[in-house]
């Protein structure tokens, strides 16, 4: 007998030999339930509360084992080795609800549970003889339910056993490395991770190192750690990309001096990836972690100049339990840009107009050009730095006005050499970008009062932001208008006045047309640096508010990133089916499987009607989607021609009508792509109109570790005419 036969009869024995009405009541409960996380925790909260160092070591260890041995082990295996679950496979089983998610092997549940099991015990020795049997009561009850080979839970369970020694032991080796090198102090104080009683060696004396520094490489430690593991999520495949990048991807193969909708900076950002990683979603997204990386480390130095560097280190830490900066960093659309070169431009404006330096001013103006050539964003700017020098003259009458400072015209008169390639190409395609502006912001449109635009930017934007953080900017904003000395703090004045009115223009803009919330995404960092600023002043005075904002701003921010990064986890804590609707990451889900069921149909229909078949998308994101991720696709678009085309328009709506279309492909057949979750009886008119005929081939589910995330229906379209 073979051990696939074996692993099968295994299965059997528990799942149809060992059924009984307590176990059939018992193991759901034990494999998942609705009081498992809340009572996790409040255990985690009870050990950090009153564990001292080491129950808050322990809670930090055990959740970051248990996080990396799911999304860094567990999920390139299961990729790696494409077992399909016994559950989908074989007919018969005792099933206890769906057949499962993604692959077979090995068990996560297994694993996470022996990862858990093997560090608690490093901190408490007689954890393990709770918490090892639960962990095989927790691989037992995968077969019961039939989820699961015994090869895959015992799999699991080695794989978590080993993970849960090696992981805390190496980063304890690297403590011990690097900490007691970079981090002398804090070593000291806590010299192993594992026992926060021991003492260093008698002969260790830390050198005279002034704390700053200290937290300055604790910084940097962070910044490195948090983009190593931005880079290893990309990498991992976890996400599609979405139907922004797929279509600046294409872009970049088609590089000019503008675009229908944008500059050109995106393409360029998208060229130097690939460039680097090849056509890869982790080559499109690499140059977003790294700009994320180096302006966290710009914004710590400013932070830790005009406060103190331990403040500077919370800063960074605050950034990434912001998900809509957290989504930046990891996303590589016109949003990540536009914050980078924003807030560079705003540092500088800030440095040149204190020190009135020409060299200041000139970069300044580089960055304003940049930011220009990256998103039509500098009228913002200018405007919210305009109102800064009018309430600057008003509460400084007696210093120099923003406008007499010679380098500001100097700064401007470099922003405008960005404006050239855009006037360039604008002005041979009749001005489409334009039109396209206007059209995107209703300017068009007759007026009509839309309030629930407005409740749904807030909604978004505060969860974007982080709520905690959000209350914490709204009441620096208010305490700042209140006080008269802080109102006349020239950086405070600057920041509030480059991050404030960006955000209040799209607030109040939503009475009139719908706004997209990351249109505002550039307010946030300056008012990220003035609500720092604000509250770093009130811990001084000794307010306890600011620690208590941060620590809960962070615990919140970082639970969320983690539950939107991976949907199996919300799915448990919510205790619903995690569907397209409700996955923070829905967008970013199942567009290579799309890609796949489109090009196979495509393959198939060509080799019934012996005639070329090609593929036409009802959105250009779509279409784009299908020329990154289908099968041949990307070498086809190398050589200057598409694999997917957006269907026709009589004017412009999206770059692919400056590209050759499919209007020569006369005679020829096509599929067309429409994202439905109804069936649709026909295609729609436009498309009948320029083809013989028209056939439904039928609604395909698109599915993400085995989820149904959304459906697409395809046509078959025969005689191009």
């Amino acid at each position: 007998m073979d051990l696939s036969s074996l692993d099968t009869a295994g299965l059997k024995l528990v799942n149809h030999g060992l059924a009984n009405p307590v176990f059939d009541v018992l193991m759901p409960f034990i494999s998942g339930n609705a009081v498992f996380f809340p009572l996790v925790g409040l255990v985690g909260a009870w050990l950090c509360w009153k564990g001292g160092t080491r129950g808050r070591l322990a809670v930090f260890m055990l959740a970051l084992a248990a996080i990396c041995v799911s999304q860094f082990v567990c999920s390139p295996l299961k990729a790696l080795f494409e077992r399909p679950r016994p559950s989908v496979v074989l007919e018969g089983l005792h099933l206890f609800g769906p057949p499962g998610g993604n692959g077979s092997f090995p068990s996560n549940h297994s694993a996470t549970w022996a990862a858990l099991a093997v560090a608690a015990s490093m901190y408490y020795r007689g954890a393990w003889r709770w918490l090892a049997p639960f962990a095989c009561l927790v691989a037992f009850s995968r077969l019961y339910l039939g989820v699961h080979y015994p090869s895959d839970v015992l799999g699991g369970l080695a794989v978590g056993a080993l993970f849960g020694w090696a992981f805390p032991h190496l980063l304890e080796w690297l403590w011990t490395r690097l900490g007691r090198r970079f981090l002398p102090h804090a070593w000291q104080r806590l010299p192993s991770l594992f026992n926060p009683e021991a003492v260093p060696p008698p002969d260790f004396t830390p050198p005279e190192v002034n704390p700053a520094r200290t937290w300055t490489r604790a910084t940097w430690l962070l910044i490195g750690a948090v983009t190593a593991l931005r880079l290893a999520w990309i990498a991992s495949g976890t996400t599609d990309l979405c139907e922004d990048e797929a279509y600046q991807w294409l872009w970049s193969k088609h590089l000019d001096l503008s675009y229908y909708s944008k500059p050109l900076m995106i393409a360029l950002a998208h060229w130097t990836g690939t460039h680097l990683w090849g056509d890869t979603a982790f080559g499109c997204r690499f140059p977003a972690t790294v700009l994320a990386g180096v302006l966290a480390l710009v914004l710590s130095r400013f932070v830790a100049r005009h406060t103190s560097a331990r403040t500077g280190f919370w800063f960074v830490l605050a950034l990434v339990a912001s998900p809509l900066l957290e989504g930046g960093a990891t996303l590589m659309t016109v949003d990540g840009l536009t914050v980078f070169f924003y807030t560079l431009s705003l540092l500088t404006l800030w440095r040149a107009f204190r020190e009135d330096s020409l060299r200041h001013w000139a970069l300044a103006g580089v960055f304003m050009a940049l930011l220009l050539l990256s998103k039509y964003f500098t009228p913002f700017l200018l405007g919210s730095l305009l109102l800064f020098g009018v309430l600057h003259a008003w509460q400084h009458p007696e210093k120099k006005r923003l406008w007499s400072h010679r380098g500001l015209w100097l700064a401007l008169g470099i922003n405008l050499l960005g404006t050239i390639p855009i006037i360039m190409w604008n002005a041979q395609r009749h001005w489409v970008t334009f039109t396209h502006l206007s059209e995107r912001g209703g300017l068009k449109e007759a007026w009509t009062f839309r309030p629930m635009s407005t409740l749904e930017y807030l909604g978004i934007t505060v969860g974007a932001m982080n709520p905690v953080f959000f209350v914490g900017i709204v009441w620096a904003a208010i305490s700042f208008w209140r006080n008269r000395t802080e109102r006349r703090d020239p950086l405070l004045l600057f920041l509030f006045s480059l991050g404030a009115p960006i955000y209040l223009f799209y607030l109040f803009y939503t009475i009139r047309a719908k706004v997209q919330p990351n249109w505002m995404a550039a307010s946030i960092l300056p008012l990220f640096l003035f609500a720092a600023l604000h509250w770093h002043r009130r811990a001084r005075a000794g307010s306890l508010a600011p620690k208590r904002l941060l620590t809960t701003g962070l615990i919140l921010g970082l639970l969320v990133s983690y539950a939107a990064h991976d949907p199996s986890a919300l799915g448990k804590v919510i205790r619903l089916p995690v569907t397209r609707k409700w996955d923070p990451l829905g967008r970013l889900r199942g567009f290579e499987e799309m890609a796949r069921i489109v090009a196979t149909v495509r393959e198939k229909q060509e080799k019934k009607s012996g005639r070329p078949t090609f593929v036409i998308a009802d959105h250009y994101g779509r279409a784009s989607l299908i020329n990154f991720y289908a099968p041949g696709a990307q070498e086809l678009v190398s050589r200057g021609g598409l694999y997917a085309y957006a269907e026709t328009t009589a004017v412009p709506k999206n770059q692919y009508w400056f590209w050759p279309g499919y209007t020569t492909r006369k005679g020829e057949n096509a599929i067309y792509v429409l994202d439905e979750d109804k069936l649709r009886r026909q295609a729609p008119p436009w498309i009948r109109a320029e083809f013989e005929s028209t056939e439904s081939l039928g609604l395909f589910p698109v599915k993400f570790r085995g989820k149904v995330y959304h459906s697409v229906q395809l046509f078959l379209c025969r005689g191009k005419k």
